[in-house]
């Protein structure tokens, strides 16, 4: 009976996720052009089918426009010439454009950012015969498309931009920015010096003003009714991760309740140890899926949730650590106590606070460009190396204990050998009477011994002398 009931919740739980509406990495904010340059995020698009081709591109597709607020003529488009750009661009083009940021004068850095695409990127009036489509001239005028979208039929419905990539050799990261560098004649400018003598921008007094963004990222589609659940809206490398965390979640699920069995039936401290961090694990793996849904939901997720959930999954590693230098160490469910000196338990607790707090730097020093994960940093380096003494350490206790083990074996022998010699020795009176020098060979004696068992085994012992 519970068993159907607990079947229905996870169809429920199915049904839910089936139809729960998906859209992609969801990204809104604002952006000041005396900033001059704003990375806004990094996505992996998948690698395109040749065959659905329509369905399994990376879509990028947005709103830009103009704040509220700005005293400027908000009734008429802004000049081409005072558009800022808005660049996606892979990495191999990314590097040199986004080193050169910080080149002053910054209407130099503009120069230098796109020196490397100048000849490959489509701009219009200027170089047409671009293949590249990296350049969107923003803000765009409210309920209008951009100025480089001249085909309604290629931009979502309901959005001012649209970028498709399709790549059919490999997956590739892309890389999404701002920056206030504008194309006046032909040539690459910095926007301050374009609007400083522009009284009709903020009347002159700032030469800046701001924009607001509401874009979204996803792979394949989104008017496709072929999207992969959990695949379409995530980034290349987090594809299907739900499933992962998922069946992470059953596994932890079912082994706890035999856990908890055997803590009532015999109680022991590593069963308790073992609870915690089966309990831990499954707590960590159920924040994550909550973000997960709730990111498919709105393309932003419960970044607190999935924090916590790696801090828990941390300390989780941690005790599962200790539970195996402990095991290493000789103690097990038939010994009671494990006797460890204070100086291994303040070497432990050094270790396990290094590698958590290691671990939390690494997420906030993680460069979002040129970092794939957190283990790439500094702080990533500290936590790999202190999961490498850990590993020393518990060889060393497996050694020490394997060692005690054998000598232990080893007495137990020597021990034996000792008795069965004693035997021999209290009857060799009666065995040897003859003379020393003279051989014999065993015929039929009688010669009676205790055995293990208590029982009486007979032997018979004849002496015969050898005619030499």
């Amino acid at each position: 009976m519970k068993f159907d009931r607990l079947w229905n919740y996870v169809q429920w739980l199915v049904y839910f996720l089936l139809f729960l509406p998906s859209n992609g990495l969801h990204l809104k904010g604002t952006f000041k052009t005396d900033e001059f340059f704003k990375f806004l995020t990094r996505f992996g698009i998948q690698s395109t089918n040749t065959i659905e081709k329509y369905s399994t591109r990376g879509f990028i597709y947005g709103n830009i426009s103009l704040v509220n607020g700005v005293n400027i003529d908000q009734t008429k488009p802004l000049p081409s010439n005072l558009q800022i750009m808005l660049t996606l661009m892979d990495f191999n083009y990314f590097t040199d454009y986004y080193e050169h940021r910080r080149i002053r004068p910054r209407s130099e850095a503009c120069n230098l950012m796109f020196e490397s695409i100048k000849q490959k990127a489509f701009f219009f009036g200027c170089n047409e015969n671009g293949t590249l489509d990296f350049i969107r001239h923003v803000p765009c005028f409210k309920n209008e498309l951009c100025n480089d979208e001249d085909r309604k039929e290629n931009v979502i419905p309901g959005y001012q931009f649209t970028y498709k990539i399709q790549d059919i050799n490999q997956p590739r990261f892309w890389y999404l920015s701002l920056v206030a560098c504008v194309r006046d004649n032909c040539k690459w400018k910095d926007l301050a010096s374009m609007i400083g003598n522009n009284r009709s921008i903020n009347k002159g007094k700032n030469p800046s003003y701001t924009i607001e963004y509401d874009i979204w990222l996803v792979n394949g589609n989104p008017r496709s009714e072929k999207t992969v659940l959990f695949g379409h809206q995530f980034t290349y490398e987090f594809q299907n991760v739900f499933q992962i965390y998922l069946c992470s979640f059953l596994i932890y699920f079912f082994i706890l309740p035999f856990i908890v069995h055997r803590i009532k039936k015999h109680f022991h401290y590593l069963y308790l140890l073992l609870f915690v961090y089966v309990t831990i694990e499954l707590t960590s793996r159920f924040l994550s899926m909550i973000h997960t849904i709730v990111y498919a939901f709105d393309g932003k997720g419960i970044y607190f949730f999935l924090y916590l959930g790696d801090l828990m999954e941390t300390i989780g590693i941690s005790i599962l650590i200790l539970i195996v230098i402990c095991i290493a160490k000789g103690w097990t469910t038939r010994s009671k106590e494990l006797k460890v000196s204070k100086k291994y338990i303040g070497v432990g607790a050094g270790l396990q606070i290094t590698l958590i707090i290691s671990h939390l730097i690494s997420l906030e020093t993680i460069d979002p460009i040129f970092n794939m994960n957190s283990y790439e940093t500094v702080s990533g380096y500290v936590e790999l190396g202190t999961r490498l003494l850990f590993m020393v350490w518990f060889l060393l206790e497996l050694k020490e204990t394997f060692r005690h083990a054998d000598s232990t074996v080893l007495r137990n022998e020597l021990s034996e050998d000792d008795d069965n010699a004693s035997v021999l020795t209290k009857n060799s009176n009666e065995i040897f009477s003859g003379d020393e020098n003279e051989d014999y060979e065993f015929v039929n004696e009688t010669l009676i011994t205790d055995s293990l068992d208590n029982s009486k085994i007979f032997f018979q012992l004849c002496f015969k002398r050898r005619t030499s």
